[in-house]
């Protein structure tokens, strides 16, 4: 169960809700001291002084030298939604997509009709500004009427990007969050380490180095979530949309952490060790102790006469974002504060999937069990009635979706997705949720 946010791990994007989102005003320049040295090896045309001079910002705020060694490209929106798309093809397995597509309807995310292809390329290319692609050492920027961007609008965007050329000099971003099999949570906390430290020296540029009240950043996430959501519309899932702007929100919490204690020099250490899941992302403390996930069985059990397709670890945050789509999204903050490992696996028989979700609760977080099944079951049954009783599980039938069963103790949660046949032309599944006993039965266990 892959993060949306997580597709384009290997091209860091800026999306247009950083620009929509108010910015703190410039105050008095730094004092000299701060200034970073700017080496300028690369010449570059004179159509190209806005980069340089967005160079030259990018390096004083984020105290790191750089050899401007990449390409700057100005492209049309429909231009970047190209480019979006074949960075997809390129640092994705064919079949990512349609895995996590299945995913993502048989627990319950996005509507079985939907092109979640398109959904998600869509939404990604009419909101990403600005794309920094380590593969081709070029960052792209949206320079189009359609963008609605201004002098400064462009000046932020490009020194976001640069910030990413950066780190890729000086940190080699591009291979830490290149796909990887079975990496995607500890891809999804380096890419938020990422977006938080381009982020932060965004918003310290904007403001020439001056101190940024707590309060502006914490209005700063609010803004960037509800403006995200409202530029995406109503078409895109809340979780799906969220999962798009999590690695700057929750990238900049960390990164401010870590700056408020040291400066940019404790930002560089967390480059060198950085986050290994996002559960340290999340919980400082965590990161602090390097806290390990617990171990979990990779052992598959799927329905009978099914093969594994696709396995992965499921994440904190991978966790929070599936909970928000059935319950509020503070309260799948707390639920999944409980995270200590998750693993899904996606099962294929010719045109039907099925789904098993597992997550270990950490040992000092047991009580999540009967609230998260709970409010689980509470927001299911209004979607699809009354629920039932298999080998342990609560059990939804759902028409179009087969069965969804759950299951919380404290060791874990397993959730049972499918079988289903998805697809635009798919008819309407025959299995129920009886016929997921046996499966249920062999199933049961977390770990």
């Amino acid at each position: 169960m892959k993060r949306v946010a997580a597709l384009l791990a290997a091209a860091l994007p800026f999306v247009a809700a950083c620009v929509q989102a108010p910015l703190p005003s410039a105050a008095a320049p730094p004092a000299p001291e701060a200034r970073a040295p700017v080496a300028r090896e690369v010449a570059r045309p004179a159509a190209d002084r806005a980069v340089e001079r967005a160079l030259a910002s990018a390096m004083v705020a984020r105290n790191l030298s750089s050899r401007g060694a990449f390409a700057s490209r100005r492209v049309s929106r429909t231009e970047m939604d190209r480019v979006v798309r074949d960075q997809v093809v390129h640092e994705l397995p064919p079949d990512a997509l349609a895995h996590e597509e299945a995913q993502q309807k048989l627990l319950g995310v996005v509507d079985p009709r939907e092109d979640y292809r398109e959904l998600v390329l869509g939404m990604l290319g009419s909101q990403v500004a600005g794309l920094y692609v380590p593969r081709e050492k070029a960052l792209y920027v949206v320079d189009d009427d359609r963008a609605g961007s201004t002098t400064d609008d462009e000046h932020t965007v490009l020194v976001h990007e640069i910030v990413h050329a950066i780190q890729d000099e000086h940190f080699d971003l591009g291979a830490r969050v290149r796909w990887r099999e079975d990496g995607s949570d500890a891809v999804a906390a380096v890419h938020a380490l990422g977006e938080g430290d381009a982020t932060l020296a965004m918003l310290l540029e904007k403001s020439r180095g001056e101190a940024i009240p707590d309060a502006f950043f914490e209005g700063f996430a609010t803004l960037m979530r509800d403006g995200n959501r409202q530029m995406v519309g109503d078409r895109v899932p809340r979780a799906v949309a969220d999962a798009l702007v999590d690695p700057y929100i929750e990238g900049l919490r960390f990164v401010r952490e870590r700056y408020a204690a040291g400066g940019w020099g404790a930002v560089d250490d967390a480059w060198r060790d950085p986050p290994s899941t996002t559960e340290q992302l999340l919980h400082p403390a965590k990161y602090a102790a390097r806290e390990a996930p617990i171990a979990m069985s990779r052992a598959s059990v799927g329905p009978k006469g099914f093969e594994i397709l696709t396995a992965g670890v499921v994440g904190e945050l991978d966790l929070r974002d599936w909970l928000s789509a059935f319950v509020d999204l503070g309260e799948a903050r707390a639920l999944a504060s409980g995270w200590g490992q998750g693993r899904a696996e996606l099962f294929g028989r010719e045109e039907e999937r099925a789904v098993r979700l597992r997550i270990l609760w950490d040992s000092d977080a047991k009580s999540h069990a009967a609230r998260t099944e709970k409010l689980l079951a509470r927001a299911l049954k209004e979607r699809f009635g009354r629920p039932g009783r298999i080998a342990s599980f609560t059990c939804f039938d759902r028409p179009e979706l087969g069965p969804l069963a759950l299951r919380s103790d404290r060791e874990g949660l397993v959730v049972l997705a499918g079988p289903a046949r998805l697809g635009a032309k798919a008819s309407a599944t025959q299995a129920r949720c009886a016929d997921l006993t046996s499966w249920a039965k062999r199933a049961t266990r977390a770990r």
